[in-house]
């Protein structure tokens, strides 16, 4: 009985979404789509955007527009779209969901190895994310461990 709002990614990747999840769910209330400009957006972009959020009423608003940007993006939004909503950024979820991007094997997910998978199929797009962020958390954590061990 709830309407929901798809935000980011691209308008080709949206339609292909839309109506794979019309196919799949046909009662479903889609109040609205909107593609991502790949860049933050102007303050008079983003009233835009709020506007027409408030206008649709969706009660879940779904944005993938990848992390860590989607989770900025969202607590932005929280505290100027109308409530009662529901934010939940979904990474790469429209493009799988679409059947835009491959999505690891279940054995790879299994295995805790998608990032793997991600990085060998998009290395432009995710080496930063995996490498080198990756490597700095594994670092972070590292170094937490070895000052509470030396603490006690």
């Amino acid at each position: 009985n709830h309407s929901i709002f798809l935000y980011g990614n691209t308008a080709s990747v949206l339609k292909k979404l839309r109506k794979r999840l019309l196919s799949k769910v046909p009662k479903l209330k889609i109040a609205g789509i909107e593609a991502s400009k790949f860049r933050n957006l102007s303050e008079e972009e983003m009233d835009r955007l709020i506007n027409k959020i408030n206008k649709k009423k969706p009660k879940i608003l779904f944005v993938s527009l990848g992390s860590p940007m989607q989770e900025i993006f969202s607590f932005k939004l929280s505290n100027q779209i109308k409530k009662p909503h529901i934010i939940i950024p979904v990474g790469a979820a429209f493009d799988f969901l679409s059947e835009s991007k491959l999505q690891a094997p279940k054995l790879i997910q299994n295995l805790g190895f998608e990032w793997l998978f991600r990085l060998i199929n998009e290395p432009k797009r995710t080496w930063k994310r995996y490498i080198l962020y990756g490597s700095l958390f594994i670092l972070l954590i590292v170094k937490q461990r070895l000052t509470q061990l030396f603490q006690d």
